[in-house]
């Protein structure tokens, strides 16, 4: 199960080197100017004397390139963009007691530098006749470069003064050390480093390879909104693998569609704790019931001919002892739209006039807000209360599952279906389930799809206790946004 947390974030660091976490904005500017600004940097460090000349790298060819990025990044030689990038001491100063502190390999543990009781020192007289290239300061990125430490990476953020042993790199980058270290620990720096050490336990990485390792270099803004998208994201990831639960529904998703998933699994009461305080859902199924005749009593429903009784054969899943399997019309009430006569309609009003196409409206992705129209005073047909549900129930929209909520009294046409859940139940958890059911498998036909109401009068909906419902619905609110999430960084990279 925790291998699916691995995976994430592997698909949300490949995804960041990537351009795919973050939007190009034209206000960053150009990674070319940056890697102007980069070079005058080193030839001003070779001019003070403080680092050396280097040999030419390679000149960078369209055959190199192993992924397309922005047109705004640069494609450079990772060598190009560090001041310091050298292995440690190969002839490591003798023990002392104590002094200054000699790190290895070893102390790159889970992303971090760790000093251990078993780390070596040196004299201060030894430290000072060391080269000062393999001395190691704050912000300095550490890399594993020989053995089964190949890969492994941290930043140096102690104050104390070390010295390195050859069994790491030290790099000093000239940009923000928080996108190298991405850029390291991503799927395509860890393969490079396997590839050069030939997947050998006793392996090593060359610098040489590592100065010429090909570098996708964004925009200096564009570097830091991508080390907080991966921060966040990362997150994320650490706070779903905390529950064990959570993480087999992401591994369950993970094959297919992981939103669908989830919600199957809402519906299904595998997201969330039953408790014996809830009480029973029949108590609120009698409830609604109580509800349903009301209004039929008031005439603002019709009365509907009986449904046929809920067997065990009909039953698709186990549900927890306290739920019961339910009818969707026990819970709503179905009704179609009406189109509006061309003389019953304005451009301004208090009642809008909404059609399917506009549920592709930008602002209307999930609540239907914006229309042109509005119908007036004249008008004589069907007004449908806020948070009913509606959906196209005729033509090729049906397809595209597309399901809205209205936030005001509003006009639907006819095209459109429309489902008003009655007032006992929690709002949002029918919603839930409104997008857990697939519309293309209950239409009728193919050329002109139809939904026909005596079809989804009869959905078997699964009904928990009332204070479910809600723990159910703030669970999804937690995890669907990180599947969103998660299918962006999947989808760069597949």
């Amino acid at each position: 199960m925790i291998g699916i947390c691995d995976d994430l974030r592997k698909s949300v660091l490949q995804a960041a080197i990537q351009g795919r976490l973050t939007k190009q904005l034209t206000e960053d500017g150009n990674a070319e100017d940056l890697y102007k600004e980069i070079q005058a940097e080193k030839q001003k460090l070779i001019k003070e004397g403080k680092i050396n000349k280097e040999k030419p790298l390679p000149e960078i060819s369209e055959d190199d390139i192993p992924f397309d990025i922005p047109e705004n990044w640069k494609w450079v030689r990772f060598g190009s963009i560090c001041s310091k990038l050298t292995d440690g001491s190969h002839n490591p100063p003798p023990k002392t007691a104590s002094g200054y502190r000699v790190i290895s390999a070893k102390n790159i543990k889970n992303g971090k530098i760790e000093f251990t009781d078993d780390d070596r020192f040196s004299s201060e007289v030894d430290f000072e006749r060391e080269n000062k290239r393999t001395r190691i300061t704050k912000g300095d990125l550490i890399l594993g470069i020989i053995g089964g430490s190949i890969g492994n990476t941290a930043i140096y953020n102690h104050e104390e003064k070390v010295i390195a042993q050859r069994s790491i790199a030290i790099i000093s980058a000239i940009i923000p050390s928080l996108y190298v270290l991405i850029f390291l620990n991503s799927g395509f720096s860890q393969n490079f480093f396997s590839d050069e050490s030939n997947g050998s336990a006793q392996g090593g990485i060359y610098l040489g390879k590592l100065n010429s390792m090909l570098f996708p270099l964004p925009p200096l803004a564009e570097q830091k909104r991508i080390v907080a998208r991966v921060d966040e994201l990362m997150k994320r990831i650490d706070d779903m693998e905390k529950t064990e639960k959570d993480i087999t529904v992401l591994y369950d998703a993970f094959s297919g569609d992981m939103k669908a998933a989830l919600l199957q699994a809402a519906i299904q009461g595998k997201l969330t704790e039953q408790l014996d305080s809830d009480g029973d859902a029949e108590d609120l199924y009698m409830e609604i019931q109580a509800e349903k005749q009301r209004l039929i009593k008031e005439g603002k429903i019709k009365k509907e001919k009986p449904l046929p009784e809920i067997t065990d054969d009909d039953i698709p899943f186990d549900i927890p002892d306290n739920w019961k399997w339910v009818r969707l019309t026990d819970l709503g009430s179905f009704s179609g739209g009406n189109t509006p006569k061309s003389e019953e309609l304005v451009a301004n009003g208090e009642i809008p006039y909404f059609k399917v196409s506009d549920m592709n409206r930008p602002e209307n992705q999930k609540m239907l807000i914006i229309t042109d129209l509005y119908v007036n005073q004249s008008f004589k047909g069907k007004v449908f209360p806020p948070k009913s549900i509606v959906f196209p129930k005729n033509g090729g929209a049906v397809f595209t599952n597309k399901r809205r909520i209205l936030v005001q009294e509003s006009v639907v046409d006819l095209n459109t279906g429309c489902f008003i859940p009655y007032q006992s139940i929690y709002f949002d958890y029918i919603w839930q389930i409104f997008n857990s059911l697939d519309f293309r498998k209950i239409a009728k036909g193919t050329a002109l799809p139809t939904l026909g109401y005596s079809e989804l009068a009869t959905i078997l909906i699964p009904l928990p206790p009332l204070a479910e419902q809600k723990r159910i619905v703030e669970k999804l609110d937690q995890l669907l946004p990180l599947c969103d999430s998660m299918k962006e960084a999947i989808d760069a990279t597949a």
